[in-house]
């Protein structure tokens, strides 16, 4: 553990300043990883009129859970004017001594070769030999937020769906700092006759872009372009932060066919009915468009039959109940009834024509699992219900 102690407390890269008599600033490196302990460089000056010794003072501290590393390098003598660390001569330093360590910080670096997630302040200081006194420091923040790629989960990869608003799912993604403002966007472009997915991802303008999405789950827009019979399709989901690109899910693919005017194959049918058989519990009903609710209340509005309300759930944990209520803007609340979700896919349907819906009215349908979890889906009708 030795030869990382002064990874701590240099923290690799330094910018000169020449204000101060003796001066030592800091920078964060590219990577933050321990593989880098050997390519650090520090630029130091000694302004005064002559050489002294001095030893070098690292702390690393993260916002939640305060000091993890202090670390004291060895004495060495510095000189006047500028002096350049680097893996040269960054021997000079050597007889590096911990004076504090937090036993989980440190095996996580060792097991891992890595910074755990987290908010850090890294401060280094120059302090003289003989009189312990600090002549010069500086401190950086920054934070280390690794997650997990997306992992997708449907369409499959090398699918052939024939829903006009499919729904895209993806596992979430784990391991973000807590606090942290992210949100996924999802991609889709046209792949062309000579492309491969990947290379349609890359140079292709999009087919269809969402941004700022919440959830691992998200249906196609009803007001997006629609898919075109026998086209190919490539989709992403990215992990982002604000503007920046965190993580991104890999590539897949899947084929759009017009399964009402016999676009698929019978052979195609059966193993799409085979593939339901297995994940589907309340089956859907032939002909009708099902809208996917949400965990997010600021949903898209959409235009329903003013007779039925038809949306489908997804399930993978065990079997529960949940219970359906339609909120009008007026906060007015109107119970429908419980529902019991399988695990798999589950559609439903409920009646609009016992219940007071006005027209160009925009409501929004209440879902509440018996976990305790919400799903909401914004909707309004373009005619009174019939009673």
């Amino acid at each position: 553990m030795k030869r990382y102690y002064l990874f701590f407390s240099i923290l690799l890269l330094c910018r000169l300043e020449l204000s101060a008599q003796y001066s030592i600033q800091l920078q964060k490196p590219g990577i933050i990883a321990l593989k880098t302990a050997d390519l650090w460089n520090c630029i130091v000056q000694n302004n005064s009129n002559g050489g002294l010794e001095v030893y070098l003072k690292g702390t690393i501290t993260e916002k939640s859970r305060g000091k993890l590393y202090e670390v004291r390098s060895g004495a060495f003598q510095l000189k006047t004017g500028i002096t350049i660390y680097n893996t040269a001569n960054y021997g000079d330093l050597k007889g590096e001594t911990a004076l504090f360590s937090d036993k989980k910080f440190e095996d996580h670096v060792i097991r891992t070769n890595t910074l755990p997630n987290g908010q850090y302040t890294f401060c280094a200081t120059i302090v003289d030999g003989k009189s312990n006194q600090s002549l010069a420091n500086d401190c950086i923040n920054f934070t280390i937020n690794e997650v997990t790629p997306p992992l997708l989960i449907m369409p499959q990869n090398q699918s052939v769906i024939c829903e006009n608003y499919p729904v895209f799912v993806w596992e979430r993604f784990r391991g973000a700092v807590t606090g942290s403002n992210l949100t996924y966007s999802i991609r889709i472009v046209e792949i062309l006759k000579s492309q491969n997915p990947n290379a349609a991802m890359k140079s292709n303008p999009c087919f269809y872009c969402e941004l700022f999405v919440n959830e691992p789950i998200h249906q196609f827009s009803f007001k997006a372009m629609p898919f075109q019979e026998d086209k190919r399709y490539a989709w992403s989901v990215t992990v982002v932060e604000g503007k920046k690109e965190i993580v991104r899910s890999d590539i897949w693919e899947f084929t759009w066919k017009n399964c009402g005017q016999g676009g698929v194959t019978e052979e195609e049918e059966e193993e799409e009915e085979e593939e339901e058989e297995e994940e589907v519990s309340n089956p859907p009903l032939p002909g009708i468009a099902y809208y996917y609710p949400n965990e997010t209340q600021a949903s898209e509005l959409m235009t329903v039959s003013d007779t039925a309300l038809h949306f489908r759930m997804i399930n993978y944990e065990l079997k529960q109940e949940m219970e359906a209520s339609i909120v009008s803007n007026n906060q007015k609340t109107q119970t429908i009834k419980r529902f019991a979700l399988n695990t798999g896919h589950n559609y439903y349907s409920i009646s609009l024509k016992s219940l007071q819906i006005e027209p160009m009215i925009p409501y929004t349908l209440q879902l509440v699992t018996s976990n305790g979890v919400w799903y909401y889906l914004s909707f309004f009708t373009l005619k009174q219900a019939k009673q």
